[in-house]
C-alpha cells in the first residue's frame, strides 16, 4: 500500500499489506465473507454478511469479527498508548446514507493494552442508534478492579444528554498505568447521573456519587457516603449545588467556570496595568454569579486528592463576581487548620473593588515550633497603576 499513498485513508496505509484467505459468495450489493485477513497491524478473522439496498443505499451487516493479535496501536498511530488487542464481537444493523448508523455490537475483549498495561475481560452490550445516542451496558473484570456501565447517552445532540449507572469495585489506578499516585490502594463507588448539557456550564440535571470509599493501608484510607451534584434553573437564573456530608456549596447566576480566571485578572488589570497583562488568547468573561462554599473537613481531599489540608473547624468561602460592573468581592474565614504540617488560626481572606481602588486583605496566625504565635496581616491596596502593601506581624509566646 506504499505506492497508494494519498489515494486511500492513513489508517489503512498504516496496515501495510492486506490479504485475504476464506470465501467470498455472492453480489457487491450482496456479499459474504468467510475468512482471514491477514494484515501489517495482525490477523482478523471474519464472518460478515453485508448487503446495499440499491435505491435508498441503505446497509445492513451482521456476523462475528474477532482477532487475537491486533495491533492498535499501529493501526491509530499511537504505539506509545495502545498496543494489542484480542476480541471476539458480533455485529448487525443498518444505516442510511449521510446518517449515524443504527447497530447492535455484542462481545467479549478478552485483552487490552493501553499504557503499557494489558486489561481483561471486557464485556460489551450496546446499540447504536442512527441520530447518534447509544444504549446498553460495558463491563471490565480485571485482577485490579471491576467496572460495570449501564444506561445511555447521546453525544451527537445539539445538547448532549446522558443517562448512566456506574459501578466501580476495588480498582487500583496505580496498578491500572493511570495514575503515579494511589500506591497499594483500591476505590470503590457507585454512580448515577442524569443530566442534559456539554459542561458544568450548561448542566441540566442531576449527577451523583455514592459510596465512595478509598482503601489505602499506608494512609488509612477514607470514606464518603454520598456527593451530589444538581443543577437547574431557578427564578429565572441558572444554579448549581453541591452537597455532602463534606462540603456543600451553591453557585447561582450566569457562570463560565473557564472564564472565572480571566474575570479576576480583568478586573484586577483596570487598577495595574503594568503588572498584570492580559493576553489575545483570554476568553471575554460575562460572568454574573454569586457563591457560598462551606467545607466542613477535608479528609475526602487530603486522602483522595493528596492535598495536605486539615481543619479543625468548619471553613467558608463567599462572594460575587459582576463582569458587567466591573465588580467582584471574595472573603474567606478559616478558623483553624493544618496545612503541610503547620497549623493556624484566625484565618481571614477579604477581596473587592468598592470604588476606586481594588483592595485585598489577609490575616491569621501560624503556630511554630518554638510554640509561640506568629500573628500576621497583610494589606494590598491597588489604584492608578501604584500597589501598596503593607504587612504587619508580632509573636505571642504561649
Amino acid at each position: 500500500m506504499t505506492n497508494l499513498t494519498g489515494k486511500v485513508p492513513p489508517i489503512l496505509q498504516r496496515l501495510d499489506y492486506i490479504r485475504f484467505n476464506g470465501e467470498a459468495a455472492g453480489y457487491l450489493h450482496d456479499l459474504t465473507l468467510t475468512g482471514l485477513f491477514y494484515t501489517g497491524a495482525g490477523m482478523v478473522k471474519t464472518d460478515v454478511m453485508m448487503s446495499i439496498d440499491e435505491q435508498s443505499m441503505s446497509r445492513t451487516y451482521s456476523g462475528s469479527v474477532a482477532s487475537a493479535d491486533l495491533d492498535l496501536g499501529k493501526l491509530l498511530n499511537q504505539e506509545k498508548k495502545f498496543g494489542k488487542v484480542d476480541f471476539n464481537v458480533e455485529l448487525k444493523g443498518f444505516n442510511y446514507k449521510n446518517r449515524y448508523p443504527e447497530s447492535y455490537i455484542k462481545g467479549i475483549i478478552s485483552s487490552f493494552e493501553y499504557s503499557q498495561y494489558q486489561y481483561e475481560n471486557i464485556m460489551l452490550g450496546w446499540r447504536i442508534y442512527k441520530d447518534g445516542g447509544f444504549n446498553g451496558r460495558l463491563s471490565m473484570d480485571d485482577a485490579n478492579g471491576s467496572v460495570q456501565i449501564d444506561g445511555n447517552f447521546n453525544v451527537a445532540k445539539t445538547i448532549p444528554d446522558f443517562n448512566l449507572k456506574a459501578s466501580v469495585k476495588n480498582l487500583r489506578p496505580h496498578d491500572l498505568h493511570l495514575s503515579d499516585k494511589y500506591e497499594n490502594a483500591s476505590i470503590s463507588l457507585g454512580l448515577t447521573a442524569d443530566f442534559t448539557g456539554k459542561s458544568i456550564d450548561d448542566m441540566n440535571g442531576r449527577i451523583s456519587l455514592d459510596s465512595l470509599r478509598l482503601n489505602a493501608p499506608d494512609e488509612g484510607g477514607c470514606f464518603l457516603d454520598n456527593l451530589t451534584i444538581t443543577a437547574g434553573q431557578v427564578s429565572g437564573e441558572k444554579e448549581l449545588r453541591i452537597n455532602s456530608s463534606f462540603m456543600t456549596a451553591v453557585i447561582r447566576g450566569d457562570y463560565s467556570y473557564h472564564t472565572i480566571p480571566a474575570s479576576v485578572v480583568k478586573t484586577v488589570q483596570r487598577y495595574i496595568p503594568s503588572l498584570l497583562t492580559i493576553k489575545d488568547n483570554m476568553p471575554e468573561p460575562h460572568n454574573n454569579f454569586q457563591f457560598d462554599i462551606c467545607l466542613e473537613n477535608t479528609e475526602v481531599l487530603s486522602k483522595l486528592f493528596q492535598i495536605p489540608l486539615e481543619l479543625y473547624l468548619p471553613a467558608s468561602l463567599k462572594g460575587y463576581f459582576n463582569d458587567g460592573e466591573e465588580k467582584l468581592h471574595v472573603e474567606g474565614h478559616f478558623p483553624e487548620f493544618r496545612y503541610n504540617g503547620t497549623r493556624y488560626d484566625s484565618g481571614v481572606l477579604f477581596c473587592e473593588n468598592p470604588s476606586d481602588r481594588f483592595k485585598c486583605s489577609l490575616r491569621g496566625g501560624m503556630l511554630m515550633k518554638s510554640g509561640a504565635m506568629l500573628n500576621f496581616s497583610v494589606e494590598a491596596n491597588a489604584k492608578n497603576d501604584h500597589l501598596e502593601t503593607t504587612i504587619n506581624w508580632g509573636t505571642i509566646l504561649m
